[in-house]
């Protein structure tokens, strides 16, 4: 994670500015999604560091388990007809995508391990987060509560 934000990209939109949708997850206070459904995450730790991702793609809606996790984001998003999601930073991406069907996802994307005071400039914060997807259709369709938010 470089600069406290990273992005997950599904979908090649022409015209999309990332720093612009960076700007708008700043000022929305955790994330900003672009019409086609990439998306970019913010995280209290501005400098750059390695970071473990866990990555879970199912065929149907999950157990949510959100008193594990400082913080869950719930989205819908967008993978085209490439069939590529790419995880990426402000200063490096992914080497391989993750391969996945074309289509409309839930996303789910969750953070723990966040310190927000003493540790936000180390470039070891031991953070951890979890994405997981899974068909988005009406039968799935969960009500979530709002993120936690930062600034």
């Amino acid at each position: 994670m470089d600069y406290g934000q990273f992005y997950l990209v599904g979908s090649a939109e022409d015209g999309v500015d990332l720093p612009d949708v960076v700007d708008r997850a700043i000022d929305d206070g955790l994330y900003a999604i672009t019409a086609g459904g990439n998306m970019v995450v913010l995280s209290p730790h501005q400098y750059n560091s390695a970071m473990l991702i866990d990555f879970e793609l199912f065929d149907r809606a999950q157990h949510p388990d959100r008193d594990e996790w400082q913080v869950v984001i719930d989205a819908t998003t967008t993978i085209d007809d490439q069939g590529e999601l790419w995880i990426s930073s402000a200063t490096s991406s992914s080497h391989d995508p993750l391969l996945i069907a074309p289509g409309s996802y839930h996303i789910e994307i969750s953070g723990r391990g966040l310190r927000f005071e003493g540790q936000l400039h180390s470039t070891n914060p031991g953070d951890t987060w979890r994405i997981r997807m899974w068909p988005s259709d009406a039968n799935t369709a969960l009500q979530y509560p709002l993120p936690k938010r930062w600034r």
